[in-house]
């Protein structure tokens, strides 16, 4: 009904009609919605308004995102541009000026929770959205107040009724008692000053308008979830709403502003090494190569180093520069990770494939919230092996030992190591490696197994006279023979006639190995020296191998199961040359004299 002329009445199909008394209805528009009649917008105008300061000015909005401003002379134009194509569930002119209009939109039919209400200044020229922080809920009407510029507004939402006394800055529930179900309506009665509402499902109410004046108490209630990891255990020290959990896993954040909505999301980004090791390594070498794929996609989160989306090579190269003490914090992602628990992995064996949250949003009311909860993984921790609490550091525990062999050759001021698995049944093993920085200057780290390359060394503590080694492998090594690791030579910056005293340590790397099925092994070290008779080069190749006998007397060499196949009888100080054609097989031969023996390595 006109507010100008009360017996005309404004209705609406597709388009606008008008009816005066004593006349019949007539149109006043043509189409107004995009025309599509099988689209599933539909094809309505789904409201209609006339201002209340120019008679015959109307604005109308439709069901498929148009919006319509119809001027007092009769013509009609499409102010929908800058506004969200969603249903439009109410369009108002200002009461106070002719060129100011008020549009609200619901993206419900389009599974989209975001609040919608716009406002021009200029008939429609140029929109502001003034939602700011009204809860994640479409908007179904709007109510200007009369006599206040426009600044006092009502909003009829899909969880209750809010309002502004600023023109939109902020928003704020309506009245404590309202329950929380969509309003679809409003109207008001001038009388008694009261704004009805009508509900879904739950009748009409009424607010007296005075009241919105009135001084209201702050409503603050709290937030309150588990955070745990994929075993149950509590997660300690995670930030979120500014407080952070206990070491149970508990948060608790108290005298949170209510009605407002609120994003969570955890943070915990220390001690990157915690639960990290090389073993890790190989258990993500199986599930890229296919071998033994991780089991949940908790721990093919947490294999994703660099955060990339996939699981590659690439991450196992940054995870093994944080073990060698390269790297001190992972480049493009943090040490843990949070999933909100009510989420469901569609693909669980590629959580990647369609993407998981790392945020849990919600709509706070009057209530406290709790069972906010998420789960937590370690990245890099695939073996669940991370302490979640604080101040823990993840080391695996174990007494049972790695036996490293380090034999040592003297070539005047030169020292040579070779360092062997004499227990070569392992897939990953890791240690720092310390000597005197003050006596000894490390010339050369050499590989000898095929598998190592010097991306397996780290050198960042070098200057304090530690060395870093980490090495996983999908396959473990021989069954059968001590195998060699790689090379180390020293130089005597003071003329030593001992070689140096190598120790192993933990910083920056700590040291462990571990076997094939995952038990935790402790690197020890038995070093032995060998400096009457020298084999070179060791390991040799297709050139051979030469033999110097400091005493003389016989040389045999000796094949893996201790048979001979070569022997002389050495003069003092004699150099033998043993062609490598003597030799049928790559591995493991022995030679020995009268006074001592060693091993040599045979590599074509």
């Amino acid at each position: 009904m006109s507010s100008h002329t009360p017996n005309r009445l404004y209705a609406a199909t597709f388009r606008a009609y008008a009816k005066d008394q004593g006349t019949g209805w007539g149109p006043v528009s043509g189409d107004l919605t995009k025309g599509l009649i099988l689209d599933p917008r539909f094809h309505t105008v789904s409201c209609l308004n006339e201002s209340p300061v120019t008679p015959n000015k109307l604005v109308a909005g439709t069901s498929d995102g148009n919006v319509w401003r119809r001027d007092a002379n009769g013509n009609w134009a499409d102010i929908s541009p800058g506004l969200p194509l969603r249903y439009v569930t109410s369009v108002h002119y200002s009461p106070t000026l002719s060129n100011r209009i008020f549009v609200t939109h619901s993206g419900f039919r389009d599974n989209e929770n975001i609040p919608h209400i716009h406002r021009s200044d200029d008939n429609g020229n140029t929109w502001h959205n003034i939602s700011s922080d009204l809860p994640q809920v479409p908007v179904n009407d709007l109510f200007v107040l009369p006599g206040y510029s426009d600044e006092v507004l009502i909003a009829a939402t899909d969880a209750g009724v809010y309002y502004t006394t600023n023109g939109g800055d902020f928003w704020s529930r309506l009245g404590g008692n309202m329950p929380y179900l969509p309003v679809f309506d409003f109207t008001h009665n001038p009388v008694k000053k009261e704004l009805v509402a009508a509900t879904f499902a739950r009748g009409i109410w009424t607010f007296p308008l005075d009241s919105i004046f009135v001084q209201q108490q702050p409503v603050n209630v709290s937030l309150s979830g588990n955070i745990r990891d994929e075993m149950g255990a509590g997660i300690e020290a995670v930030t979120v709403q500014n407080v952070l959990s206990n070491p149970n896993g508990l948060f608790s954040a108290n005298n949170v502003p209510g009605c407002t909505a609120y994003t969570l999301t955890p943070v915990r980004n220390d001690n990157p090494l915690n639960g990290l090791t090389t073993y890790d390594l190989v258990l993500i070498s199986k599930h890229i190569l296919a071998l033994e794929p991780l089991n949940s996609p908790y721990k093919i989160i947490a294999a994703d180093a660099n955060r990339s989306g996939s699981i590659t090579t690439f991450d196992i190269v940054q995870l093994r520069k944080l073990i060698l003490g390269i790297d001190t914090a992972f480049a493009n992602n943090t040490s843990w990770r949070f999933i909100p628990d009510e989420h469901t992995f569609l693909n669980p064996m590629n959580p990647f494939q369609w993407g998981f949250p790392e945020t849990l949003d919600v709509q706070v009311l009057t209530s406290p919230l709790s069972n906010l909860n998420f789960t937590g993984l370690k990245v890099g921790d695939v073996n669940n092996s991370a302490i979640p609490g604080f101040s823990g550091i993840g080391e695996e525990r174990t007494d049972k030992p790695w036996p490293i062999q380090v034999e040592w050759l003297q070539n005047g001021e030169t020292w040579i190591a070779t360092l062997w698995a004499t227990q070569p049944d392992f897939s990953a093993f890791q240690t720092s490696l310390g000597f005197d920085p003050l006596q000894w200057q490390l010339e050369l780290i050499q590989p000898i197994w095929q598998e190592l390359t010097e991306d397996h060394f780290g050198l960042s503590k070098l200057q304090d006279g530690w060395i870093s080694v980490a090495h996983g492998s999908a396959t473990p090594g021989s069954n059968h023979e001590p195998l060699p690791l790689f090379k180390l030579v020293f130089h005597s910056l003071l003329a030593a006639q001992q070689p140096p005293i190598l120790t192993l340590g933990n910083q920056p790397t700590t040291s462990l190995a571990y076997t094939s099925t995952g038990v935790a092994l402790l690197p020890v070290l038995n070093q032995v020296t060998q400096s009457i008779d020298l084999a070179y080069p060791n390991p040799f190749g297709k050139d051979g191998f030469w033999f110097q006998s400091q005493q003389g007397g016989l040389l045999e060499i000796l094949d893996a199961l201790g048979r001979p196949i070569w022997r002389k009888i050495m003069l003092p100080k004699e150099v033998a040359h043993l062609e490598s054609a003597l030799f049928k097989n790559a591995g493991i031969y022995y030679w020995k004299t009268d006074q001592t023996s060693g091993k040599i390595l045979y590599i074509p």
